[in-house]
């Protein structure tokens, strides 16, 4: 079930409503029950693969919480978790490498990426005692299976999550704070990410032979559309949570306003980048690290970052892309006059090797902007047509990107003044109903 669908909302609405009108283990086992639907509304036979994970995951924070064995079973969880991802996601592409054709299945199971970290995280903080092992099965099934944020994250960490499984009540600013954010994630995902998608998508498909002016808009539209879709869906998943008494982790922290490529990864997939900065950057050193030992630990940390989104160059290149800049960095500081300019153009080009449907494409449009010209320019209205309202898309995005700078003294701001508060409402409403597009695409990160 899609965010953006009915189906999904009429089955949040009346779930919830069930929700409330349970106490105690009756509560969170219809919170299970409900993820479990939720997971099997997509495909019923991946729920064996990952009730068999759920399992291993449980017993063995279980037994290392009995001081039994607690190294095997550090690495039993770890290795299981790592399996099934490399399995599903990898397995295909390292054969196909070595010239071999083999799938082990054509789809990959929902959310993989994401609950096998989150196993691998409880797995880690359990046996470095940062978090008790939780011996009731049912809340440990709900940290890994909470359907609002078991698609695509955010990924969230037990000490955080755990303590939140308790019985909970309906409190009326809990719901007034969750749909808040929850219209305004569908607003970030319908009206900005899907009206610039219009743009972006033939540019990168290559459907026309674009200028150098057409291939940079198709490349800052995507640089807005994707944070707009990911931080939309993350907006949802954490706006529905809110309204169940839950409160998931800050995914994202205006990323283009950051003033190098290393306070990007600061402010972007917040529990992801913290994630490989805890469970691996720093198990290999991390800043105690110098030199190429340092600068290997650097590459290696993205180079698995880029891999995670896909089992494809395209990906990889992305993240080294990203680790020559961090090295970079180290070496050469950027003048502060301009380090906000240069991030941000860092950053977008480093978006044509993760949108790119190949290498080649991604070199086909890095090499088309080295053509700039005047006539292109003039001859942009007619190479994009058919994506949209050119005037009105450039317009969204830039006061998107001005909402994202000010996002903190503006929701204060709303907060205070009813008025403004129900104008910015029915704004959104306004936006959804005349602005969003016919045709919704599936949030980005699903494919992850």
């Amino acid at each position: 079930m899609n965010f953006i669908s009915l189906a999904y909302w009429l089955f949040f609405a009346c779930t919830t409503v069930v929700y409330f009108g349970l106490r105690g283990r009756l509560q969170l086992g219809w919170v299970v029950l409900c993820s479990v639907a939720f997971y099997a509304a997509y495909k019923p036979a991946f729920l064996l693969i990952l009730a068999t994970q759920l399992a291993i995951d449980f017993s063995a924070g279980w037994q290392m919480g009995r001081e039994r064995h607690r190294r095997f079973w550090l690495w039993a969880s770890v290795c299981s978790n790592v399996a099934l991802l490399f399995s599903f996601k990898y397995l295909g592409w390292v054969l196909g490498l070595a010239g071999i054709d083999f799938t082990l299945s054509p789809e990959v199971p929902l959310g993989l990426s994401f609950h096998t970290f989150q196993g691998i995280a409880y797995a880690a903080d359990v046996y470095a005692r940062r978090v008790a092992p939780e011996r009731r099965f049912l809340p440990f099934a709900q940290y890994i299976f909470f359907y609002p944020q078991l698609v695509a994250g955010p990924i969230e960490r037990p000490g955080h999550f755990l303590p939140q499984v308790t019985d909970k009540r309906l409190h009326p600013a809990d719901l007034v704070a969750g749909g808040r954010i929850i219209l305004w994630g569908l607003v970030q995902k319908m009206v900005i990410a899907d009206r610039l998608a219009l743009i972006a998508d033939p540019v990168f498909a290559g459907r026309a032979p674009y200028g150098a002016a057409a291939t940079a808009v198709g490349i800052l539209a995507f640089t807005v559309q994707i944070l707009a879709d990911f931080a939309g869906y993350t907006d949802i998943a954490r706006g529905c949570a809110r309204v169940l008494g839950y409160r998931l982790t800050l995914n994202f922290n205006n990323p283009y306003g950051a003033t190098s490529v290393s306070d990007f990864w600061r402010r972007w997939h917040i529990s992801l980048s913290t994630w490989f900065r805890d469970y691996v950057y720093i198990p290999l050193g991390g800043n105690r690290l110098t030199g190429l030992r340092w600068a290997a630990a650097i590459v290696l940390v993205f180079a698995l970052s880029g891999l995670w989104h896909g089992a494809a160059a395209t990906f990889l290149v992305w993240g080294l892309y990203h680790a020559a800049w961090l090295l970079a960095e180290r070496w050469l500081p950027i003048p502060r006059r301009v380090s906000a300019a240069y991030t941000f153009w860092a950053v977008a080009l480093g978006w044509v090797f993760f949108r790119a449907p190949t290498l080649v494409r991604a070199q086909e449009m890095l090499a088309a902007l080295t053509r700039f010209s005047l006539p292109d320019v003039a001859h942009l209205p007619q190479q994009l047509a058919g994506t949209g309202n050119l005037a009105l898309s450039a317009a969204l995005a830039v006061a998107y990107l001005l909402a994202m700078r000010f996002a903190a003294p503006a929701t204060l701001l709303i907060q205070r003044r009813a008025l403004l508060r129900w104008f910015c409402y029915y704004a959104a409403i306004g936006l959804l109903l005349f602005l969003a597009p016919s045709n919704n695409p599936a949030f980005i990160y699903f494919q992850f």
